[in-house]
């Protein structure tokens, strides 16, 4: 069933790429300073915008959900 406009196919995500976005997530969650783990973050936040840029975004997003790794920091610093 369609919504009435094109919708963009799901792009898989290269695989050391999805790697690097987890890695940097155990770091920051691993982190006990804020100020370094708000850094770590922007760095998380340029891959992410890079996947956008991509139209992969959503597919980095799903892949850090299934490896229950939470991809914007909700979580950290509390």
């Amino acid at each position: 069933m369609s919504n009435g406009g094109y919708q963009r196919p799901i792009m898989k995500v290269p695989g050391e790429f999805s790697w690097a976005v987890v890695q940097l997530i155990k770091w920051r969650d691993s982190v006990k300073d804020r100020r370094k783990a708000m850094a770590i973050q922007r760095v998380i936040d340029k891959k992410i915008m890079w996947a956008r840029e991509h139209h992969m975004d959503q597919s980095l997003y799903m892949y850090c959900v299934g490896c229950r790794y939470d991809l914007y920091g909700r979580k950290w610093g509390k």
